[in-house]
C-alpha cells in the first residue's frame, strides 16, 4: 500500500439495494491480507442491477501525490450472470476528465480477494470537492455471487 492509504469498507459504501435481504447478505469474512481480522462485507444474492459507489472528500488527500483507486471483491462458487456483462468502473476527480473502464468479473478467480483497478489520478492544491468512485452493471439479467469488501485509495 502507499504512503497515504484510505480503506472504505462495505458498510461505508452506497450499495444499491443493500438493505434488501433478498438481494444482498451482510456477512463477516477475513479481510484482504489480514486473515485474523474479520470485516463486514456485502454478498450479492440475486439482483438484476449492481451498483456500488462512494464519494470521498479530496481534502483528506495530499496535494501533488498520485493516487490509485481500487475495489476489493471476491467471486464465489456459483457466481452467475456476469458472462458477457462486464461491470463499468468510473472515477470522477474534481476538475479532471472522468476515468472509465470495464472489467469482466466472470474471469476472476473464485474464493480469493481480488483488486479491481478503477483508475489513477494526481492531486493538486486546487483539487477540491469529492472523488466519485463507482462500479455498476445494470443489465436485465439476474446476477449473483460477488462479494464487496472495500474501496482502497492509496498513494503510489
Amino acid at each position: 500500500m502507499g504512503v497515504n492509504c484510505f480503506e472504505i469498507y462495505a458498510r461505508g459504501l452506497i450499495v444499491a439495494g443493500g438493505n434488501d435481504s433478498s438481494k444482498w447478505k451482510w456477512i463477516y469474512m477475513p479481510d484482504l491480507g489480514r486473515s485474523s481480522v474479520e470485516v463486514e462485507v456485502a454478498a450479492l444474492l440475486n439482483a438484476s442491477s449492481f451498483d456500488v459507489s462512494k464519494k470521498f472528500p479530496t481534502r483528506y488527500l495530499t496535494p501533488t501525490l498520485q493516487y490509485k483507486v481500487s475495489f476489493i471483491i471476491m467471486k464465489l462458487e456459483g457466481c452467475e450472470g456476469w458472462e458477457d456483462h462486464p461491470v463499468h468502473l468510473k472515477l470522477v476527480v474534481p476538475g479532471q476528465n472522468p476515468i472509465e473502464r470495464t472489467e469482466d468479473l466472470s474471469k476472476l478467480p473464485e474464493k480469493k480477494w481480488t483488486m479491481i483497478k478503477v483508475g489513477k489520478f494526481s492531486t493538486s492544491i486546487s483539487t477540491t470537492g469529492d472523488l466519485e468512485v463507482s462500479m455498476y452493471e445494470d443489465g436485465s439479467q439476474s446476477k449473483k455471487g460477488i462479494v464487496v469488501n472495500k474501496i482502497i485509495i492509496s498513494s503510489s
